[in-house]
């Protein structure tokens, strides 16, 4: 093979490699984008559930010795419906993440 093929050759197999890690750049840089738009989300998410947590242990924060069982048993109630709707939360965003969605308090928020 003559010197000037070889090194034609070489050319575009360097020019080959260049294009492949500029297409792995792209796809990193993507990748990072989608990464800190999730992690965003996912802190919202979490200040969300601190208020909502805030506010539950405000309205059933109370002496259990002067409780009635009525008020005792509309509080566990509340918070097993409480538990129950932190597990949807939970199970909604294992469902979006294959469709990058999203949900908190029953609204879908598009991570694209």
């Amino acid at each position: 093979m003559s010197s000037v093929k070889k090194q034609l050759k070489n050319q575009r197999s360097f020019r080959e490699r260049l294009r492949s890690l500029e297409d792995k750049v792209k796809m990193y840089e993507k990748a990072y984008v989608d990464s800190q738009n999730e992690n965003k989300l996912l802190k919202e998410e979490v200040e969300i559930l601190k208020r909502r947590l805030s506010r539950f242990e405000k309205d059933f924060a109370f002496d259990s010795s002067k409780a009635t069982s009525a008020t005792i048993y509309a509080a566990q109630n509340m918070l097993e419906e409480s538990q129950m709707n932190d597990n949807q939360i939970h199970h909604d965003v294992d469902d979006s993440s294959s469709n990058d969605d999203i949900v908190i308090n029953d609204e879908t928020v598009k991570t694209n």
